[in-house]
């Protein structure tokens, strides 16, 4: 339904009513959330579209299940078209951002069997190569292992410099070093050819004669450094992609690019799955991988007792002055037909840092947000953030 009323060539194309679908979900999903929070006293750590994660800080499945069961008959009796139902149980769960999260989902049988379920983490995406998907792994069960901290990032920093030392001596197979990029067009189609690696491959492979790179098809690459050249890595990254054959057929040319895989394959994904636990950092995990920490240092934005208006402003600063020589955006009035210069972002904000402004300081933003002609008592001169969404849209 959504779709269909979302999609501007449809037939039955109604943007209020698809927008309307959404908030409605919105308004559902947060009515949800108060009515656990607020009637049954249970504390949510987790909302998403169509679902809510609640933690219940008990290690006894049955009354896990037990509390599922009273959210869920408290929830039903609010709608007749709607039915919540429990979807799983969680053991230990890591909770990184939006939409990206890893737990260890326990069977709802009565058995004993767990597994780990994993939702918009790196290592499930395909091009990132076999070795760093062994290696996020290897850090998501020692996070969701159970153990103290301070035994977990032993462990990981304790394989990372194991693993760093392999690749450099060559203990780690060809395989292993594998990327897969699926084209999305034909390699000559691509604008942009020059900066995408798989592109770059195929098209070499299709003048070597060689069929298989069409629309559809999964090239797999290595980034690589010329062995005979004084500066191993001149060339950008697309340059020095080669296909495993490639480099198996030329040895003494080409050599696997170790730095770049520890630097712009493990780290990242070893960085993110320990953002959050005490006791490292990008910059400490760089060190474990033999790379230059001070690249990886953690820049500082304020103490930790620093409020977010604070924080916003010092952002803004810098992007005011990023974004100098930009045309400014200019709105419509909703009420009257003046247009007029859409107001600094840290003008507005700087209210926030206000104590007078309280709890109110979001509301107090966009009420703000208006035409300087109209009068202040006038509700429709306020550009709602719908409003400024449309008309960005329409500018664009």
């Amino acid at each position: 339904m959504y779709g269909c009323l979302g999609f501007s060539n449809s037939r039955f194309f109604a943007k209020p009513l698809a927008e309307l679908i959404t908030l409605q979900g919105r308004e559902i999903l947060q009515n949800t959330v108060d009515l656990v929070q607020n009637n049954l006293n249970l504390e949510v750590i987790y909302g998403d579209t169509d679902s809510i994660m609640i933690y219940t800080g008990l290690d006894d499945i049955s009354k896990a299940k037990a509390i599922a069961g009273k959210v869920i008959q408290e929830v039903n009796k609010k709608y007749r078209c709607l039915e919540i139902d429990l979807d799983g149980v969680y053991k230990r769960m890591l909770l990184l951002k939006k939409k990206k999260y890893a737990a260890i989902k326990v069977a709802l049988d009565g058995s004993l069997r767990e597994n780990i379920e994993r939702k918009g983490l790196d290592m499930v995406r395909r091009d990132w190569s076999m070795l760093s998907k062994e290696i996020g792994d290897f850090c998501l069960n020692q996070i969701l292992s159970g153990g103290t901290c301070d035994d977990v990032i032993e462990s990981i920093h304790n394989s990372l410099v194991q693993v760093q030392a392999q690749m450099k001596s060559g203990q780690i197979e060809l395989e292993k070093y594998i990327i897969t990029k699926s084209l999305t067009k034909a390699p000559e189609d691509y604008p942009d050819a020059k900066n995408q690696p798989h592109v770059q491959v195929a098209l070499r492979l299709k003048q070597n004669g060689f069929s298989g790179c069409s629309a559809g098809d999964t090239v797999p690459y290595i980034i690589c450094s010329q062995q005979d050249s004084d500066n191993t890595h001149s060339g950008g990254i697309a340059q020095r992609a080669r296909h495993p054959d490639e480099l198996k057929r030329d040895p003494n040319k080409w050599m696997i690019d170790i730095e770049y895989y520890l630097s712009q394959q493990i780290h990242p994904v070893v960085s993110r799955l320990c953002a959050s636990i005490e006791g490292t950092s990008p910059a400490r995990l760089a060190e474990c991988l033999g790379l230059d920490s001070s690249k990886f240092q953690s820049r500082s934005i304020g103490s930790s007792n620093e409020d977010t208006s604070t924080m916003l402003l010092s952002v803004i600063d810098d992007e005011d002055e990023r974004y100098r020589g930009c045309e400014p955006l200019r709105l419509s009035c909703p009420s009257c037909t003046n247009t007029f210069e859409c107001p600094a972002v840290s003008s507005l904000i700087a209210s926030l840092s206000d104590p007078n402004e309280g709890k109110d300081a979001t509301v107090n933003f966009w009420r703000r947000m208006r035409c300087p002609r109209c009068p202040d008592d006038t509700d429709e001169c306020r550009v709602s953030p719908a409003v400024l969404a449309n008309q960005i849209k329409r500018q664009a």
